[in-house]
């Protein structure tokens, strides 16, 4: 690696005929903050990447962290639904099935951005013409997106001190159909998972993932299937909430829910 402390590397290139060391020098605060991370942690060989014709060089790092008991029946579990109209739905849960909290992950912000650049390539596309920005643009802010869900998500896991993160096992092959094939081709589910895989590990947090099967069909304490009425109602693009009737199947009976606007 060279003297990294001064901010120099060394990086062993083929020229065409022999394989050569090079030295380059980068800047002092990256080579203290790379410096800083090799005392905590093991530095592999790094990686040189072509990104939009540039050169850049990638260091890796291995870390080594001890979980929690793996004894599951003793686990405190944060269940998170991924969703798309909201960035994830969460419950925790105890190990005798007690539920201490729930909620639903929102980033409006994000959402609207990318949204509002998604609706800007439609234009685009219906105008006939093309900008070789506006798909860059819909890519970082789906990646923002992603970040900042799995933010929200490890911030809820350190709250309630849970030892195990379960996700659902979701599988996106095949054509996308539906008004919103577009979000749901975008959707990262699977990169949101491995960013909180990556930062629950680092916080000694196990990570899980379950069929999908009836995930979201049955409710969260097992009674019975759900009644996913929605009690919202929309009036000439007003949403109003009115009154809504929840019934369970198992007891036969009927709630009325009132709510005003």
């Amino acid at each position: 690696m060279g003297r990294l402390d001064e901010g120099i590397i060394a990086l062993k290139l083929y020229d065409g005929a022999a394989w050569r060391w090079y030295y380059f020098r980068i800047s002092p605060s990256e080579a203290r903050y790379i410096h800083s991370l090799t005392k905590t942690r093991k530095l592999l060989s790094p990686t040189i990447a072509k990104v939009r014709g540039k050169y850049r060089i990638q260091f890796c790092f291995e870390e080594k962290k001890d979980l929690v008991d793996p004894d599951p029946l003793k686990h405190t579990v944060l269940a998170v639904d991924l969703g798309i109209n909201a960035a994830a739905s969460w419950c925790v849960m105890s190990p005798d099935g007690t539920v201490y909290a729930r909620g639903v992950i929102h980033l409006p912000c994000d959402e609207d951005r990318l949204r509002h650049l998604m609706n800007r390539k439609k234009m685009y596309q219906r105008a006939g013409k093309k900008s070789r920005s506006i798909y860059r643009f819909i890519t970082n802010a789906n990646r923002r997106l992603s970040i900042n869900t799995t933010k929200a998500i490890m911030d809820i896991a350190v709250l309630y001190s849970v030892d195990c993160i379960v996700f659902e096992h979701l599988e996106k092959g095949g054509r996308k159909r539906g008004r919103f094939a577009e979000r749901i081709h975008m959707w990262r589910a699977n990169d949101v998972q491995s960013r909180v895989e990556n930062q629950a590990h680092r916080n000694g947090i196990r990570i899980s993932r379950v069929c999908a099967w009836n995930t979201s069909k049955l409710a969260f304490d097992g009674s019975d299937e759900t009644d996913r009425k929605s009690v919202y109602r929309y009036v000439h693009g007003e949403k109003n909430i009115t009154t809504a009737c929840v019934r369970s199947r198992a007891g036969n009976s009927t709630t009325a829910i009132s709510m005003q606007p």
